[in-house]
């Protein structure tokens, strides 16, 4: 009962958190969280299904308000509290463990270490950070397993049926793990060590009485091996890849021990938390001594396991649980804090040891109490920092080593929304013999050619009317549109003409006159497909999407190849909010090789967020038609992969070709990501100027004001902000937060 009231004391202000970070991409822009089927959806191609189809149940139940991730979050912490007190009480309390004991029960030694980690402030990002669930969620899972394991070695377990249900829960639990976060990749070997160090004492026991298990836990994982090494052997370097772009493996590796000693520095003295320690990478000097001290830890720890100790498991379950994200795999941060959510239970226990060898109970307890008493107040109020994304984050800007700090502020940026439509397209027409020389002049572009070819006598319009329409191509592509459409306005104009006709209508800003010539077309079944492809893009732009739809189906009927139309079905479908169909019609544009279909892919990987997949399309439009549309799309692709010059760049070229306040937003987002605090600041200045109304722009102006010590300024920035988006939370706190500051 105190685990669980002392937790949800300590946590309780987390219910009032926000989204943050890295809670945006994540939860808020992802929409698959919409659909509970299938399950896997909103995982997005990571190999975390169960924990997004969890993010997934939450957002069936309170949608985008944050309250009920939060208490999620909070139940699975306490649920974890709850089983690691089960776990150590049913270990200490064995006749193996409780004789070896000091002055206390098993029973109050394993309360102890589940109430200071139930408050401990170094679990706070595991449980308040909510996309973090992933941590604390595969964390709940592994306890339950070796939960399960010693369950099934209880007293009244000892049926084979009960001892069965106890080992598939055993199972169940660490394949629930490895869907929620790859941390559980090393339970197996925890639960082999724990089971013959602590539970039986010997590993022959601990083979001959549960092999089945622990062959049912291996086997699968050696044949997945086995025929990843046979059937997809290049995938093998991707699971062991990390994504640091900065450092090498080695680099990480030799950093790590000096990471963990300041793991342990948090675990005694949990000050300065922060949500980006942006770790540097050490050199061989600085990390020589925290490689001698963890050589001497691995040492010790291995003495105690050949000598089959039971104390080694503590060494053994640290590092354990820290060794997929400790060690060969180099990660982006050297040092998370979330990392240490399972893992902090061992020092804590050794803590809970050293308190339990006093001899005298009446500090003990007061010791005990203290800790508990500190640990909760200090972790409440680090939950308070999660009120406010600006709180959070300008918590951590004093402390940090990383230079660029201000790059993980969420600062808002400006993308094109909804496909981009390709425009009208002339028609010809089949030709007759004598006319096709000045067809295909027209085709491979040669338009005064064509003319020469046209020209004098010899097509009169009463019988050669295609000759018209021809020549009314050739005029247009020469620059005299006017004379384009005498030829193609005439009484006897073939439809080809007269689908020109509405071109020229359309481009001259005469859209009911180019629509009734369209449609009048349409209602005479012709054959052309440019017809059926204009008229459904000028629905398209005149916003009626559903009706667009069959006249572009009819041009690809007619004309299977017409990538434009695929495009433009792509666009539409975008628009009506079926992005997965919009996606197929884009793929089939780009299988043509067509660049508006490659430009509304690359943007919607963009609003996906799905910034490596954009990049390379967006770097094949810069070569081949730079333009600021693509420009500004390719500045948020490489500014969300770090590339932060080359955003600058692009957004510098973008402006070139005319400065937007969307442009000078984005390009301020750049800037303060890159320090140029007061370069930010007249650009975001510079856009309000544009669009007095901009909310991203009094939103990011907002926060780089209080950043730069003006909270009082960022008030009236960050109202106008909450103003435009009243059910914006993240808004309304980081207003909260500049108040709160002004005040001071």
């Amino acid at each position: 009962m105190a685990i669980v009231l002392l937790g949800i004391l300590a946590y309780l202000p987390s219910l009032e958190g926000v989204f943050v970070f890295d809670d945006l991409p994540w939860i808020l822009d992802n929409e698959d969280l919409q659909h509970l089927w299938p399950p896997w959806a909103a995982a997005r191609g990571t190999s975390r299904p169960l924990l997004f189809f969890t993010l997934a149940l939450n957002y069936a139940i309170s949608g985008l308000q944050p309250w009920s991730y939060h208490v999620a979050n909070l139940g699975i912490h306490v649920a974890t509290a709850l089983l690691l007190f089960g776990v150590l009480r049913r270990s200490l309390c064995s006749e193996r463990i409780a004789s070896s004991l000091p002055h206390i029960s098993g029973q109050t030694l394993a309360g102890s270490t589940a109430l200071l980690w139930v408050v401990h402030p170094l679990t706070t990002q595991a449980v308040t950070y909510v996309i973090q669930r992933g941590e604390s969620l595969a964390s709940l899972l592994m306890v339950l397993s070796i939960y399960a394991l010693v369950r099934s070695r209880c007293r009244g377990t000892s049926a084979p049926t009960s001892e069965r249900v106890w080992w598939a829960l055993v199972v169940v639990s660490w394949w629930a793990a490895m869907a929620t976060k790859e941390i559980a990749v090393t339970l197996p070997v925890l639960l082999v060590l724990f089971d013959g160090l602590v539970l039986t004492g010997c590993f022959e026991t601990t083979w001959r009485e549960r092999r089945h298990l622990y062959l049912a836990l291996w086997l699968p994982i050696g044949l997945g091996i086995i025929s990843l090494l046979i059937l997809r052997p290049q995938h093998l370097p991707g699971l062991v890849r990390g994504d640091a772009e900065a450092f090498g493996r080695i680099d990480y590796l030799i950093s790590q021990p000096g990471v963990i000693l300041q793991y342990l520095r948090m675990t005694i003295w949990p000050r300065g938390l922060q949500v980006d320690h942006g770790w540097p990478v050490a050199s061989l000097t600085q990390a020589l001594v925290p490689i001698l001290m963890a050589f001497l830890a691995i040492g010790v720890t291995l003495v105690g396991l050949v000598r089959r100790r039971p104390w080694s498991f503590g060494g053994i379950w640290f590092l354990c649980i820290l060794a997929p994200t400790s060690s060969l795999v180099p990660l982006r941060d050297l040092l998370v804090e979330h990392r240490m959510y399972l893992p902090l239970v061992a020092p804590l226990f050794g803590l809970s040891w050293l308190v339990a060898n006093l001899r005298d109970s009446r500090v003990r307890w007061g010791i005990l109490g203290l800790a508990v008493c500190i640990l909760g107040l200090t972790t409440a109020a680090r939950n308070r920092d999660y009120h406010s994304e600006l709180a959070l984050w300008a918590q951590a800007t004093g402390e940090t080593h990383n230079a660029r700090r201000f790059y993980n502020l969420q600062l808002e940026f400006v993308v094109d929304e909804g496909g981009v439509l390709d425009g009208p397209l002339l028609s010809a027409v089949e030709a007759a013999a004598d006319l096709r020389p000045a067809a295909r002049a027209l085709q491979s572009g040669d338009a005064a050619g064509a003319l020469q070819l046209l020209a004098g006598s010899q097509y009169p319009v009463a019988e050669y009317p295609a000759a018209a329409n021809l020549r009314g191509l050739a005029l247009w592509m020469s620059g005299h549109t006017d004379q384009a459409v005498t030829q193609w306005n005439r009484p006897d104009a073939l439809p080809a003409a007269r689908a020109n006709l509405a071109v020229a209508s359309w481009l001259s800003g005469d859209l009911m006159q180019a629509e009734r010539l369209l449609a009048g077309l349409s209602a005479e079944a012709t054959n052309i497909p440019e017809v059926y492809y204009n008229l459904g893009t000028l629905w398209a732009r005149l916003g009626r999407l559903s009706d667009a739809r069959q006249p572009l189906q009819r041009a690809l009927a007619l004309r299977p190849t017409m990538a434009a139309a695929m495009n433009n079905l792509g666009a539409i479908e975008e628009g009506l909010g079926l992005t997965g169909t919009a996606i197929v019609w884009y793929d089939q544009a780009l299988a043509r090789d067509h660049e508006t279909g490659r430009l509304n892919r690359g943007l919607l990987h963009v609003r996906q967020r799905y910034y490596k997949l954009a990049l390379p399309l967006l770097d094949r439009l810069m070569e081949v038609r730079p333009d600021a549309r693509t420009a500004n799309a390719r500045a948020l692709a490489r500014y969300f992969t770090g590339k932060l010059e080359g955003a600058a760049q692009d957004l510098q070229f973008a402006r070139q070709r005319g400065v937007t306040a969307a442009l000078d937003n984005n390009l301020g987002c750049v800037q303060m990501a890159l320090g140029d605090l007061e370069g930010a600041r007249r650009l975001f200045e510079s856009a309000l100027s544009q669009a007095p109304a901009h909310s991203a722009a009094h939103h990011n102006l907002g926060k780089l004001l209080v950043s730069m010590g003006q909270p009082e300024r960022a008030i009236e920035h960050l109202r106008q902000a909450a103003r435009a988006r009243p059910d914006d939370a993240g808004t309304a706190a980081n207003l909260a937060e500049a108040e709160r500051l002004s005040r001071r």
